[in-house]
């Protein structure tokens, strides 16, 4: 008896553990639904922002070759 009790207790946990789960991701859902286009224009802002830094990191890579060129030809 107490094992089919405690199944019983555990599935009916479950199933409201669900049940809110499903709530709060509804609610949650209803509020980013209009704030999608400002994450979406934030997210491809910090793209951007990404490609320049890469480009910059990439002529500061240039610049340290050369450096290391000349001074091991000076040696």
């Amino acid at each position: 008896m107490t094992g089919k009790r405690t199944v019983a207790v555990f599935m009916i946990s479950i199933a409201l553990i669900a049940a809110v789960l499903a709530f709060t991701g509804r609610m949650t859902h209803a509020q980013s639904g209009s704030a999608d286009g400002e994450l979406m224009q934030k997210v491809d802002q910090i793209a951007a922002d990404q490609k320049a830094i890469m480009a910059d990191l990439a002529g500061i890579k240039e610049q340290l070759r050369i450096l290391t060129i000349r001074v091991t030809q000076q040696q």
